[in-house]
């Protein structure tokens, strides 16, 4: 079960120098490795990080001051130390801990004992938080609505005593270690196929290991492995029957699928290169079709980047001279990298969709020639930064939107303006559920509010209700974190909104959603306005 501390003053020192204690400990004692993992949070009340008034806290609160704590005096060497330390191992994620963090406005006897910028911790995404109480009064809550009790319930509630999720190396290290699980989850028809192909179960078990590393969870895993064994099934199936292609390509086909039969994968991309290196312009279609069996190949081979290559290739081969065409066709391309990704679950088709846009402004902003592919690197990078458990795309995806406004004016292009905006607000949405502070939340219900100035009720209604619920889901999760109603109030608004236009018959995976999310925002203001905690458990998935 994860643990929560809640500290107040110098014990918030105390716990910081225990996280690191057992950090440096657990090479020599693995139980305090494990005691290390199941400390999900932190809530800091009026704790003195950079060491300030030290002395005036142990007279002003009576605290007993032992040798270990008697040289935490301000700004002093090892108290810096100690918060650099602490805030390394966190940013690293070598130990995965949220943070509150509180601190008094009120003094005593006219003077603050812990300032904000003494209680700042500096980590990314947490904000201090300013009370009107004093820093003996700051831990001793009122009543059921005193903002530090309402605060530090919901944070306990919401972020750190629910069950943890496994991380994504200890998703890794079980997906690793159970590859024969693996390929014994492929859909059975797939591996009836396979043995109808000749497909060994050794070439099967490889492609488990290429997925395997790159996946964190089993059952996305397992959607991998099926598509892999699909497109292996496809090669050797077209290989073996050939084409309407000439006898030189219907010759390498088959070399592809004997090799890809005897699970030498790579040898057969090796293969395909080679045969394309012997052709030149007059056999464009040849040299097309080769290009089209690489990229299958490179699914195999788990290459985005050498997938997107081959198709950016095949555009330039089949459009040389019309860049607009060539475009065009590269739009095509991702479109039906990322609606496959996006709509059946496969991640990798995700990264190719990713790659592809990556390389097409690349090029364009070697050539100096404008381009409008900011919004669909950050469509892709954001649906695949939603599934994983980081950050890294999300906040790829926010800056990918962000350039993409510098392109998409609301003057200019105000639908797709708008689009993008609905897009960002999404992205910001996603981070900044997995931030404890509320600013990218802030950021997220802005750009909503952005998106709705055009994509209007009377002009693009199912757009409209789409940002509506876009909105409700930001300031729902705002209005979690936050004291008070208002936000829960504004969230169940939007939601209603939406639901005008959305329907079962019109949008039902939309409806449905937007349905279960108001259930759930209802739900958290009962509970708040009853005093009540509510029961989480029941959370309906947004």
């Amino acid at each position: 079960a994860p643990i929560a501390f809640v500290c107040h003053s110098l014990g918030g020192l105390v716990v910081k120098r225990l996280v690191l204690t057992a950090y440096l400990d657990q090479g020599q004692d693995p139980r305090k490795g494990v005691f290390l993992k199941r400390i999900a949070g932190v809530v800091f009340l009026s704790t003195p990080h950079d060491g300030s008034m030290v002395a005036s806290i142990a007279s002003i609160a009576h605290w007993f001051v032992s040798r270990s704590m008697d040289d935490l005096t301000a700004s002093n060497a090892a108290l810096l130390d100690l918060g650099h330390t602490y805030r390394d191992r966190i940013a690293n994620k070598e130990a995965v801990i949220r943070h509150r963090v509180y601190y008094e406005e009120v003094g005593v006897w006219g003077t603050k004992v812990v300032t904000a910028a003494s209680a700042d911790i500096d980590l990314p995404g947490v904000r201090i938080i300013g009370v009107k109480r004093d820093h003996m009064g700051i831990c001793k809550p009122l009543d059921k609505n005193d903002p530090v009790y309402e605060g530090v319930l919901a944070f306990l509630q919401d972020e750190v005593l629910q069950p943890r999720e496994p991380n994504q190396n200890d998703k890794l290290d079980a997906i690793n270690a159970n590859v024969e699980k693996l390929v014994g989850a492929v859909e059975p028809n797939l591996l009836l196929a396979a043995e109808a192909a000749q497909l060994q179960r050794t070439v099967i078990v490889s492609l488990a290991r290429r997925i395997a590393p790159k996946v964190e969870d089993f059952n996305q895993a397992v959607a991998e492995l099926d598509s892999a064994v699909t497109t292996a099934l496809r090669l050797i199936e077209r290989g073996e029957r050939g084409t309407n292609h000439d006898e030189f390509v219907n010759r390498v086909l088959k070399d592809v699928a004997g090799r890809v039969k005897a699970n030498d994968i790579d040898g057969g991309a090796r293969a395909l290169d080679a045969a394309l290196a012997d052709l030149d312009a007059s056999h464009r279609r040849s040299m097309a079709a080769l290009l089209e069996e690489g990229v299958q190949i490179d699914t195999l081979r788990r290459d985005a980047a050498s997938a997107a290559g081959r198709i950016l290739r095949l555009a330039a081969l089949e459009h040389p001279e019309n860049r607009d065409a060539r475009l065009a066709a590269l739009f095509g391309k991702f479109s039906e990298w990322y609606e496959c990704g996006r709509n059946k679950g496969v991640n990798f088709d995700l990264e190719i969709a990713i790659e592809i846009a990556r390389r097409v402004w690349r090029d364009a902003l070697e050539s100096g020639e404008r381009c409008d592919w900011y919004n669909n690197l950050g469509a892709a990078l954001g649906t695949l930064g939603e599934r994983e458990s980081g950050t890294a795309r999300l906040d790829e995806a926010i800056a990918a939107f962000r350039e993409a406004l510098k392109e998409r004016t609301r003057e200019r292009v105000p639908l797709d303006w708008a689009m993008t905006q609905a897009n960002l607000g999404n992205a910001l949405r996603a981070l900044g559920e997995r931030e404890s502070g509320t600013a990218r939340l802030d950021e997220a219900v802005a750009a909503c509010c952005e998106a709705l100035k055009e994509w209007t009720r009377g002009r693009v209604p199912l757009k409209w209700a789409t940002a509506q619920t876009n909105l409700g889901n930001a300031l729902q999760t705002l209005g979690e974190r936050e004291s008070g109603t208002a936000r829960l109030d504004e969230a169940v608004a939007a939601y209603r909104e939406a639901l005008e236009e959305l329907t079962p018959s019109n949008a039902p995976h939309q409806y449905g959603k937007a349905r279960h999310n108001l259930e759930r925002a209802l739900a958290l203001l009962a509970a708040r306005r009853s005093g009540v905690p509510y029961a989480f458990g029941s959370v309906f998935s947004r």
